[in-house]
């Protein structure tokens, strides 16, 4: 018995196109997929190669530039600092309302010490996302150690507040901030 015909291919009623497979994903989806396998690396090179070194500096290419530059600087942080401030700037000026990338800025100017440029990020960190203890707790940090015990406590009083994981650390800070303020007040009284 001879085998039955195959069906014929049914054709596309007329004015209508053939189905065709889905498009290729665009560079946001590709930029996207990169940084949920932290592939940071590759997510700036991908949106570099095509928009050029500075990235789209606006809407969702912008957001996305800035999130794969502050992962690849915090790859880069502790071998190279430097270039890790670099990308952070970069992340600042390709989205300002990245708060993620002022805290890690905040945190490399911290570490070198220069405090007001750390303060500008900390004080920005902490406007843009006022949920997040860090940036409080850094700056009760930065005041502490610069004799600014008022704002030190405002600020670390704001960070236990907001109850982070590491609540221990923040309310040791404020106690401790809280003595020395009291014993700079009780000698100042009794001269």
């Amino acid at each position: 018995m001879p085998a039955p015909p195959l069906p014929a291919a049914v054709a596309p009623a007329p004015g209508k196109a053939a189905p065709s497979a889905a498009p290729p994903p665009s560079t946001p989806q590709k930029v996207a997929a990169l940084l949920d396998q932290h592939d940071y690396k590759a997510a700036v090179a991908l949106l570099e190669a095509g928009h050029g070194p500075t990235a789209a500096r606006s809407g969702q290419t912008g957001k996305l530039y800035a999130r794969a530059l502050v992962g690849r600087a915090g790859e880069l942080m502790k071998a190279s600092p430097d270039q890790a401030q670099a990308l952070l700037r970069k992340a600042v000026a390709a989205d300002p309302d990245n708060a993620n990338a002022h805290l890690q800025l905040g945190n490399v100017y911290m570490r070198a010490k220069d405090y007001p440029q750390a303060i500008d990020h900390y004080q920005k960190a902490a406007q843009l996302d006022p949920r997040s203890a860090e940036a409080p707790f850094n700056l009760g940090y930065i005041y502490a150690s610069t004799g600014q015990y008022a704002s030190a406590e405002q600020m670390l009083v704001r960070a236990v507040d907001l109850k982070p994981a590491w609540l221990d650390k923040a309310l040791f800070n404020l106690a401790v901030v809280r003595q020395v303020s009291d014993r700079i007040w009780l000698v100042s009284f009794m001269d």
